[in-house]
């Protein structure tokens, strides 16, 4: 797989490891499909996507903003408490350079 044009697409885009475990649980994947589901095999540039989509989807972040419309201050489920903008503006300034 690495070797065909979809892989080297991939390998230029993200690091080689990464390929390498994308496209063995695409494949994974695959197996499990035709053996549970008796499937025509997929052909390389289908597990090829399949990896891109895994590839894609690990680098977006995971915590996103929500509404918290429980009328609870602090949630247990929905992470941290908002922090006062002055906190905020604290935390981004030492960021922006570096710090102790």
């Amino acid at each position: 797989m690495l070797e065909t044009a979809e892989g080297e697409r991939l390998s230029r885009r993200f690091p080689r490891e990464q390929v390498v475990e994308a496209i063995r649980a695409a494949l994974s994947d695959a197996r499990e499909r035709v053996l549970t589901a008796a499937e025509d095999p997929p052909q390389a540039p289908a597990l090829a996507d399949a990896a891109a989509r895994r590839l894609e989807a690990s680098g977006r972040p995971v915590l996103r903003r929500v509404i918290n419309a429980t009328g609870v201050v602090l949630h247990t489920n929905l992470g941290r408490a908002p922090l006062p903008r002055a906190a905020a503006e604290a935390m981004a300034r030492a960021a922006d350079g570096y710090s102790n």
